[in-house]
């Protein structure tokens, strides 16, 4: 393994970010889709549960993926631009999004799922984070945005042993953060949803200047097909062992152990693409966000008609779920982005 000395180039060269973009949203999809199928152990064929779980287990990079190239494009120590310049501009990258989308998803779980509402339960799910399912994201992303000037400056005086140490003893932090919270089933504000992916979001400014050759590739590979290999087999046999959902799930949580060895896997594979973006990957990647947003509702009005991941079987339901929910939201994302005072909060 490679590392190269010269500065950091500036975020835009990233050859890579594109492709990453693109395949992380595909991957958040496919999870949204087959973990459906996952959560019905024992209610549907046996075959078509262990097809959704290995798509979901061969998805679960997603989100730390995401996490890992924010942290390559925006911690570049060498961008200098004033604090308020910076907060302006992540604010119309993600504020705006998150305040738009968590009321539109609070409006969608009283008008769609007819939900109660009130002020505690709107306050509630704001505090946590939940507006729907996915917006955590968001919240991830606000928190570590807030904190990338600092971390600039950390990584504009230190070495790379001293960063990819506190990047490792962060994610390791946030590793059994998550293992305690698991076992004793303690939840986390949404203003702290961050703190746990900061070694995540360190650990891709340092593997932005890693290099692999074609015997390192295949080990990263085979770390990947082994990482699989444990969250497949491990997800079984904790269905089998415990009733609660969270220890049910820990091998494929985005802080568990197999997750950041196939995450980091994934990033360093992908980081191998140098090709410059085509206009047809340009404007996909573009749309990721708004993919992102809008695929959740589309998938519950699916499940409410009857296309679900094992409709006809897995072999068909869920391909053919993940592909119209990619095609609907990006068709979506597409009108947002014609209409000027929507424009933004799709990216």
């Amino acid at each position: 393994m490679k590392t190269a000395t010269p500065p950091p180039q500036p975020a835009r060269w990233l050859a890579y970010g594109d492709v990453m973009r693109l395949a992380g949203a595909l991957a958040v999809v496919l999870i949204h889709v087959s973990s459906d199928g996952v959560a019905r152990f024992g209610a549907i064929p046996r075959l078509d549960w262990w097809l959704c779980l290995l798509v979901d287990a061969a998805s679960r990079w997603a989100v730390p993926l995401f996490v890992m190239l924010s942290g390559a494009l925006l911690l570049d120590p060498s961008r200098d631009e004033p604090l308020g310049t910076f907060l302006r501009k992540r604010f119309s990258r993600v504020g705006l999004p998150l305040l738009f989308w968590a009321a539109f998803y609070l409006a969608w779980r009283v008008l769609y799922r007819g939900e109660e509402p009130s002020l505690l339960w709107a306050a509630r799910s704001l505090a946590y984070g939940t507006p729907y399912q996915h917006l955590y994201f968001l919240y991830i992303l606000v928190g570590l945005y807030l904190i990338t000037p600092a971390l600039r400056v950390f990584l504009r005086h230190s070495d790379r042993r001293t960063q990819l140490v506190y990047a490792l003893i962060a994610l390791g932090l946030g590793m059994t953060d998550k293992a305690v919270r698991t076992v004793w089933e303690s939840a986390i504000s949404g203003l702290l949803m961050f703190v746990p992916y900061t070694g995540y979001f360190m650990l891709g400014y340092w593997l932005r200047e890693v290099s692999l050759d074609a015997r390192q590739r295949r080990a990263a590979g085979m770390a990947w097909g082994g990482a699989l290999l444990l969250m497949v087999l491990g997800t079984r046999l904790l269905f089998g062992w415990f009733e609660r959902p969270a220890l049910r799930y820990y091998a494929l949580e985005f802080l568990a152990p197999t997750v950041v060895v196939m995450a980091v896997a994934t990033f360093l594979l992908l980081a191998g693409w140098q090709r410059p973006s085509g206009p047809c990957l340009r404007y996909l990647a573009n749309a990721t966000l708004g993919i992102y947003l809008i695929h959740p509702a589309l998938l519950a009005v699916f499940r409410d008609h009857g296309l679900t991941p094992y409709w006809h079987g897995a072999l068909v339901g869920l391909p053919l779920s993940a592909a119209l929910a990619c095609l609907l939201s990006l068709a979506l994302t597409a009108l947002l982005q014609t209409i000027p005072g929507l424009r933004r909060v799709v990216g």
